[in-house]
C-alpha cells in the first residue's frame, strides 16, 4: 500500500512540475513569426576584420536595402555597435524580408566611431550622410540570399580622423558538399547553411514555420526538415541547397525531431501534437504507417543497425522501441521523470539516458531495458553526445557553458570544454575531430577541437536554433 502510495506521489510531484514548466514556457513564449508567402528575406554577414581594423569600434544607426528605383527598406540591425576587438569571426549584421524585385545594393548610416591609439580611445568624424554599398541582386519569392561585407581598413578610416563605412558586398560562394552543414532555426523559419571548415555562413534556406527536426541523407544528396509549424516535412536538395519537395503529415501532428534509415528510404518523425511517430515513404514521398506512443514525445534514436527505433516520452517517462520494419511498438523501457535525449556506446550494448526533471543518467541495457548505472549528475540536463572514436560521454546543460567529460568506464568526470553558452544539442565532426554545439541562447553555433579544447569558429544563426547536422558526421 504504501508503495503504491509513493507511486502516485511521484507522478503527481512531475505532472505539477511539468504544468509548472508548460505555464513558464506559454509566459515567456516568443511571437511565431509567420511564414513567408510572396517576400524574399536578405542577411548581411560581416566578414572578419583585417589586423589594423581591429582598432576600430564603430555604431550603426541605419541598413537598408536599395531597389532599382531607389526606393530603400530598412533592414534590422543585428549588432548595433562593431567592436574590432570582437570581429575575428564572421557577424549577422542585419537582415530582413524584402518584397521581390530588382535591388541596386544597399545604404548603411553610420552614428559613432572610435580608434584606439595609445592614450585610449580617440573618437572619429561620422558623417550623416548614407554611404552607398554597390550590389545587383534579385529578391525572389520565399528565397534567402547571403551577401558577405568585407570593411576595408584605409578607405573606410581617413587620416585616422574620419570614419566612413566603405563595405564592400557579394554573395558568396555555395560550400563544397563534404564540407557543408546545416542548423535549423525555429523561431526565424530559416536554414543556415555553413562551411564547416571556413566556420561562415554561405547560405540561408527559407522555410515554412518552425522548422525542427532534420535528417540528411549523404548518399542520395537529400535532407529533410520537419516544419513543425505547418505539418510537413519539406525535402532539399544539398547541391543546390534548394526546398524540392514537401510531404505532408496529419493536421496538429506538429513533428519535431526526426530520423532516416540507413538505406535512406524511411524517414520516422516524432509528431508532438498528436503523440505518434510516422513512417515516411522518402521514395514515393508518403506517409505509409504511423503508431500511436507515449505522451509528449521529444526525441528519437535510432540504434546502431538502423532496425529499431526509441522514442523518448517526456510525460510518460518512457521509452518506446519501435521495429521499424514491423512498425509496431514492441518493448516500452521505464526510466526518470521527464526523458530527454539518449545516445548509444560505440558498440552499442548501451543506452545513455538524460532527463530534464531528474538529477540522473541512466546507462540502460537496450535489449532488456534493465538499468546497469545510475549516476548523479544535477539538474538541468539538455544535451549528451558519445564520441564513438573514444566512447567518451559529453554532458550538456541548458544554462551551463561547461560540457563535462565522463569515462565510459567509471563513469565519472574526466575532463571538460567550454563553451559560449548552454548547449541544446550536439554532434560530431570526424573530419575535423571537433565538437558543434548548438547555443540557442546565444543563437550560434561553436565548434571545438576536441583535443586542445580551444574553439574552431562560432557562426551566427537565427531566432531559436533547435538542430545541426553536417556532412561527415561521426
Amino acid at each position: 500500500m504504501m508503495h503504491r502510495l509513493e507511486g502516485a506521489t511521484k507522478r503527481f510531484l512531475v505532472w505539477v512540475i511539468f504544468v509548472t514548466v508548460c505555464a513558464g514556457c506559454q509566459m515567456h513564449a516568443p511571437r511565431v513569426k509567420p511564414a513567408l508567402v510572396e517576400e524574399g528575406e536578405v542577411f548581411l554577414y560581416l566578414e572578419p576584420f583585417s589586423a589594423d581594423a581591429r582598432a576600430l569600434r564603430f555604431s550603426l544607426d541605419k541598413v537598408a536595402a536599395v531597389r532599382s528605383d531607389g526606393v530603400e527598406t530598412p533592414l534590422t540591425l543585428n549588432i548595433a555597435e562593431v567592436k574590432g576587438t570582437e570581429s575575428d569571426r564572421q557577424r549577422l549584421l542585419a537582415s530582413g524580408v524584402l518584397p521581390p524585385g530588382s535591388y541596386q545594393g544597399f545604404s548603411v548610416t553610420a552614428r559613432k566611431a572610435f580608434l584606439t591609439a595609445e592614450g585610449g580611445e580617440v573618437p572619429l568624424v561620422v558623417s550623416d550622410t548614407a554611404v552607398k554599398v554597390p550590389v545587383s541582386f534579385e529578391v525572389r519569392r520565399k528565397q534567402g540570399t547571403v551577401f558577405s561585407l568585407n570593411l576595408p581598413f584605409k578607405e573606410s578610416v581617413r587620416a585616422r580622423a574620419s570614419f566612413r563605412p566603405a563595405l564592400v558586398a557579394m554573395i558568396p560562394p555555395l560550400p563544397v558538399i563534404s564540407l557543408t552543414g546545416y542548423v535549423t532555426n525555429a523561431g526565424s523559419n530559416t536554414i543556415t547553411v555553413f562551411d564547416k571548415r571556413e566556420g561562415a555562413v554561405r547560405r540561408v534556406i527559407v522555410t515554412g514555420q518552425e522548422p525542427k527536426g532534420l535528417a540528411l541523407d549523404q548518399g542520395r544528396l537529400k535532407a529533410y526538415v520537419a516544419i513543425s509549424g505547418e505539418d510537413a516535412v519539406d525535402v532539399i536538395d544539398t547541391r543546390s541547397h534548394e526546398i524540392i519537395n514537401r510531404i505532408r503529415l496529419t493536421y496538429s501532428d506538429r513533428p519535431g525531431e526526426i530520423a532516416l534509415t540507413p538505406d535512406g528510404k524511411t524517414l520516422l518523425t516524432v509528431n508532438t501534437g498528436t503523440n505518434t511517430v510516422s513512417f515516411v515513404d522518402t521514395d514515393a514521398l508518403l506517409e505509409v504507417a504511423r503508431v500511436s506512443i507515449g505522451t509528449v514525445p521529444r526525441s528519437i534514436l535510432l540504434d546502431p543497425t538502423g532496425s529499431r527505433a526509441y522514442i523518448f516520452n517526456y510525460l510518460s517517462s518512457n521509452i518506446k522501441v519501435i521495429d521499424i520494419a514491423r512498425r509496431t511498438v514492441v518493448a516500452t523501457i521505464t526510466t526518470d521523470a521527464g526523458p530527454l535525449r539518449g545516445r548509444f556506446n560505440h558498440q552499442g550494448d548501451k543506452l545513455l539516458v538524460v532527463h530534464e526533471l531528474s538529477p540522473y543518467f541512466l546507462v540502460l541495457d537496450p535489449a532488456t531495458g534493465a538499468v546497469l548505472n545510475k549516476v548523479y549528475i544535477g539538474f538541468g540536463s539538455s544535451s549528451i553526445g558519445v564520441d564513438t572514436l573514444t566512447n567518451l560521454i559529453y554532458l550538456g546543460r541548458k544554462s551551463d557553458p561547461i560540457v563535462e567529460i565522463y569515462s565510459p568506464f567509471s563513469l565519472i568526470p574526466a575532463d571538460f570544454l567550454k563553451g559560449a553558452g548552454g548547449p541544446w544539442y550536439m554532434l560530431f565532426d570526424g573530419e575535423m575531430n571537433s565538437i558543434l554545439l548548438v547555443l540557442p541562447d546565444q543563437k550560434a553555433l561553436q565548434s571545438i577541437n576536441l583535443i586542445s579544447k580551444r574553439p574552431n569558429f562560432a557562426v551566427d544563426l537565427g531566432d531559436q536554433p533547435f538542430w545541426a547536422t553536417i556532412m561527415g558526421e561521426r
